[in-house]
């Protein structure tokens, strides 16, 4: 997506309307008039903030009410999850008996429509893995992302068997 920066206000060309090439604005996470978070991204680390409190036995995924983001608690603090990330987890986290999830399963879910994919998607797939996983050790949490080579990944949590 073509970005067009004009001044203190972010503004991205619509890949879909070439002939009529509009504007729109593009979300920003700071406030443009005074340089502060914006007061969607207060309220994700306020949840963050509260989940953190909270320190919870097992990991959990929760979903701030009016929010496209989702927090990672854990037993030993919470972290805010991207979009890809959260999309990852719960592709993961879906599959029965800890199935292995191929990088083209994987990819189906993360982009839906094979236009917006991008060329070099196995790198982004690897990426968020290697993101996920780091946020869940920050949290503190039981589970694992194992890879299987040449067959994708799964999700192991404790007691649980890889799959052959």
């Amino acid at each position: 997506m073509n970005q067009i920066s004009t001044g203190p206000r972010d503004w991205s060309i619509r890949p879909d309307t070439p002939r009529n090439a509009s504007l729109r604005k593009t979300p920003s996470p700071l406030n443009c008039q005074r340089g502060r978070p914006s007061v969607a991204a207060l309220d994700i680390e306020q949840h963050v903030r509260k989940a953190a409190v909270s320190k919870f036995a097992t990991t959990r995924i929760i979903f701030p009410k009016g929010s496209d983001r989702a927090v990672l608690a854990a037993r030993d603090g919470a972290i805010a999850l991207r979009q890809t990330e959260l999309r990852l987890f719960v592709v993961l986290a879906n599959h029965p008996n800890a199935g292995i999830r191929s990088d083209i399963e994987i990819a189906e879910v993360l982009w839906p429509d094979p236009d917006a994919m991008p060329d070099y998607w196995a790198s982004v797939i690897q990426v968020t893995v290697a993101a996920l996983r780091k946020k869940l050790r920050q949290v503190g949490s039981e589970i694992e992302i194992c890879t299987m080579w040449w067959r994708g990944y799964c999700m192991k949590r404790p007691g649980m068997e890889l799959p052959q």
